[in-house]
């Protein structure tokens, strides 16, 4: 096997889809949703269940990574699809 062959099967004849093409907006207005909603959860935990300000700042940290955690699982589930 050539140098050429190996170079030419490490390269797709299709190009690859990108799955947020066109959902700009909808990703942004998604994006904003979460992060008033993580924002809110921090106030309702401090002051409302009375939690410590770092508690607070820790459970709403966390939660926005358990949001990207899932974010992430179901972009590879999507990317793995076959075409």
């Amino acid at each position: 096997m050539t140098i050429d062959q190996e170079v030419a099967r490490d390269f797709d004849t299709e190009p690859e889809k990108d799955l947020a093409a066109g959902n700009e907006r909808a990703w942004r207005i998604g994006t904003s949703v979460i992060a008033v909603a993580l924002v809110a959860w921090f106030f309702i935990a401090w002051l409302a269940l009375g939690r410590i300000a770092w508690d607070a700042l820790g459970e709403s940290v966390v939660s926005g990574m358990l949001i990207l955690l899932g974010v992430t699982i179901v972009g590879v589930v999507r990317s793995g699809r076959p075409r």
